[in-house]
């Protein structure tokens, strides 16, 4: 998790607080929602004009139905299902409309890339259980450099109700090896304890694969370890507490804690400040989810360290693409890390309810933390069979907004990219069929976002750069689609499997 906003101030006593280090000092200059901001800016183009398309649909096909507006409102569709050749006057020139086959079958479009096993490499991106060797002890204390300090200041993030705090703690040097230094509460035997598993859990193998892929963590204050830092990140409901109308309909229990977060502002070289420091939540870590955790934090720390190297801030990647390259990276250091599937499960059960794309206007927890994380990574690997990795520095270090790096780095449209993305979904749902059953039957889809039945009428809603997928069509037909022209739809007709 990356701290993108600004924070407020707050004291705190329940960490072990320095009797002079009670000082609270802002992490970034305070945030005020949509600040006299232009409608269109931070909603989209707002156009209610009525549109409507007829598209025809044979018996067996797929129809998705997908949002080009990048923002995250809602729009109304209104569906219906007649015989073929109805006379309606659509509106063509308002919808991207496109008959495509399927995708070749799973694990046909590019090989995962080969990495370098040799000192500590990951033996496998698939396997189900990575078997990463052990770091090293700590080292004798003689060899740490002259100027190393065993006792740290440091700002800690700290989340509540929406909002990002942070608190000055000191943070005494539990453990370390030649890479990383470990620093929290000596008396605490939880941070004891975590510090040991992290130090355990193959930290130079993940360093490794970070720096292959992205670029080395900047060393911003010389000792020549990155920092990590442990203390409690959030209170007891921070995860949960969020006024956004994403989080309306979105379960307390499926939102994920915050076990971990790096901040932009740690990794910027001309504060004299600079730490390069991850901080993590000891009582959220788990042995078996921490080479996925630290893989990603990682991730957003090598970011950082690239876009300022490249001359850019290091905020300079919007937060829903800066989550989809470390959930990438995550997702092949530990596919079946449960951090990834709790979110894929609740994407894939409503892809029309997350947006791959998340202004930056919009601040709620749940929006930026849940299942839209995952919407973001299928959309950052739509662009296969030009494979991600051949284009994760050119998307880091090229200049524009997420959108414009997408499309520069796999030089394309967002409208082709797009379309690939919605194909991929589709896929999938196929795959999860394949995986419920002997052969892909409609009963083992996911629960569809409407029907293409004779003589049927559905309303539904899609948020902007969301996709809704349709049941197969049960016989061929005319859908006939009816919205604003704000809605900016892309519609993709599809064959199915699942009528074979």
């Amino acid at each position: 998790m990356l701290v993108q906003h600004g924070v407020r101030h707050l004291l705190l006593a329940d960490d072990r607080l320095g009797s002079q280090q009670n000082a609270i000092i802002p992490l970034l200059n305070a945030y005020h929602p949509f600040p006299s901001l232009p409608r269109e800016s931070r909603a989209g183009i707002v156009d209610p004009t009525p549109v409507q398309i007829a598209i025809s649909v044979s018996a067996g096909q797929v129809v998705a139905i997908g949002s080009l507006d990048r923002s995250i409102r809602l729009h109304d569709l209104q569906l219906s299902v007649h015989p073929q050749k109805q006379r309606s006057e659509p509106d063509q020139i308002w919808f991207d409309v496109a008959n495509v086959p399927r995708l070749p079958e799973p694990n046909a479009l590019a090989p995962d890339r080969a990495i370098d096993t040799s000192n500590g490499g990951l033996q496998s991106l698939t396997s189900t259980s990575s078997k990463i060797p052990a770091a090293p002890a700590s080292p004798a204390r003689d060899l740490l450099p002259p100027n190393f300090q065993t006792s740290r200041r440091f700002e800690l993030p700290f989340f509540r109700e929406g909002n990002v705090y942070q608190r000055t703690l000191i943070r005494e040097l539990i453990c370390y090896d030649n890479q990383i230094a470990i620093y929290g509460d000596p008396q605490s035997t939880d941070h004891v304890a975590a510090a040991d598993a992290i130090l355990q859990c193959g930290i130079p193998t993940v360093l490794k694969f970070v720096s292959q892929s992205i670029g080395k963590i900047s060393d911003l204050d010389g000792d020549g370890r990155l920092a990590l830092v442990l203390g409690q990140l959030a209170d007891a409901h921070a995860a949960h507490a969020d006024s956004s109308p994403m989080n309306a309909s979105e379960p307390k229990a499926n939102q994920e804690p915050i076990r971990g977060c790096v901040r932009p502002a740690d990794f910027q070289k001309a504060r004299p400040d600079g730490v390069d420091a991850i901080y993590l939540d000891p009582r959220h870590l788990q042995v078996n989810e921490l080479q996925s955790l630290l893989a990603h934090e990682f991730a957003h720390a090598a970011t950082f360290s690239l876009l300022v190297e490249s001359g850019q801030p290091p905020t300079a990647i919007p937060g829903w693409l800066n989550e989809a390259i470390a959930h990438y990276l995550e997702q092949q250091i530990a596919p079946t890390a449960e951090n990834l599937q709790q979110r894929r499960r609740l994407f894939q059960a409503q892809p029309w309810m997350y947006p791959a794309v998340i202004p930056e206007q919009f601040t709620g927890m749940a929006l930026r933390r849940g299942p839209s994380r995952i919407a973001s990574l299928e959309l950052l690997q739509s662009a296969r069979p030009t494979t991600v990795d051949k284009n994760l520095r050119t998307l880091i270090t090229c200049p524009g907004d997420g959108i414009n790096r997408l499309v520069t780095a796999n030089r394309t449209d967002f409208k082709s990219l797009f379309r690939n993305f919605t194909r991929q979904l589709v896929q999938q749902r196929d795959d999860i069929a394949h995986q419920r059953g002997t052969r892909p039957a409609i009963e083992n889809l996911p629960s569809p976002a409407f029907r293409i039945k004779s003589a049927s009428k559905q309303a539904i809603q899609i948020r902007g750069t969301a996709v809704a997928i349709s049941s197969p069509a049960d016989q061929d037909c005319e859908l006939l689609i009816k919205t604003t022209r704000d809605a900016m739809l892309q519609i993709t007709v599809i064959q199915s499997p699942t009528q074979n």
